[in-house]
């Protein structure tokens, strides 16, 4: 099934019919390794993970110096 491109739409066709294609194949089971969590920062860093919250909190400096930039 092709969907049209929005007006000006700079996406390659070819990408965007491969990312549906991928959709489907996840969705009908033939690719269900990429669809799978795996929680493996503690085994590659070392350390429990961080929440996207916390760890914004540790950089807000680096993050508000950038966003100024």
């Amino acid at each position: 099934m092709a969907l049209p491109l929005p007006p000006g739409s700079t996406f390659e066709p070819a990408y965007a019919k491969g990312r549906i294609e991928l959709m489907h194949e996840v969705e009908h089971g033939r690719m269900a390794y990429i669809g799978s969590v795996a929680d493996d920062t503690k085994t590659v860093l070392g350390r429990e993970p961080l929440l996207l919250r916390d760890w914004a909190k540790l950089h807000a400096n680096e993050l508000l110096q950038i966003a100024g930039s």
